[in-house]
């Protein structure tokens, strides 16, 4: 006879463990989430020389949405047909890299004249707003990787987000799918599903 009948005893480890065993492991990278938003950019125009762009072999897109990306971030022309998205007076679009801009500040943003009236008067000549790498673009058949995501953010603060990848990864105990180590993730535990 116990001296403390309504006393609940913990789950045994035995039990954790079998509930463990019978969970399916569910990894996923949040693809909702910029991997880095550079926030409260300058973002200005200048006059394109679309015979003399930095970035070569690129087909300039036909809407004309240039964009030449600061010296500090250009990594030796890395990102040379990347797609940018841009949000700024409330609107949010999408241009390309092609050019650098010696002359402009980390985080800071040239853009076609074309593409800076999207969002307002060429009088003004500088514009505020958030900017991010897309997580894959391709342009004139060329495909190129980057390490950014698909959506903006507009809160204050800086953010540093999941990685752009999207597919859920599976994993049971032998499994070795890859996984990016350096990237948080989501993980959730899915009880009673099978493996």
């Amino acid at each position: 006879m116990s001296l403390c009948p309504n006393k609940i005893r913990p789950p045994s480890l035995a039990l954790f463990f079998a509930l463990i065993s019978t969970s399916k492991l569910i990894i996923a990278q949040d693809s909702d989430t910029p991997e880095h938003v550079f926030e409260n950019s300058r973002f200005t125009f200048y006059d394109v020389d679309l015979n003399n762009l930095t970035c070569k072999n690129f087909a300039v897109p036909a809407d004309q949405r240039i964009v030449s990306l600061n010296t500090q971030q250009w990594d030796n022309g890395a990102h040379c047909g990347e797609k940018v998205q841009i949000e700024a007076s409330e609107l949010i679009t999408e241009g390309t890299i092609l050019d650098e801009c010696p002359g402009c500040g980390f985080s800071n943003l040239d853009l076609s004249p074309e593409f800076f009236s999207v969002y307002g008067d060429l009088a003004e000549g500088l514009l505020t707003g958030f900017w991010h790498f897309e997580a894959t673009s391709t342009t004139s058949g060329l495909s190129s990787s980057n390490s950014g995501p698909t959506t903006t953010s507009s809160s204050s603060s800086s953010s540093q987000g999941p990685s752009e990848t999207s597919t859920p990864l599976s994993l049971s105990p032998t499994s070795e799918a890859p996984l990016d180590t350096t990237k948080p993730h989501k993980v959730q535990v899915v009880v009673g599903a099978s493996v």
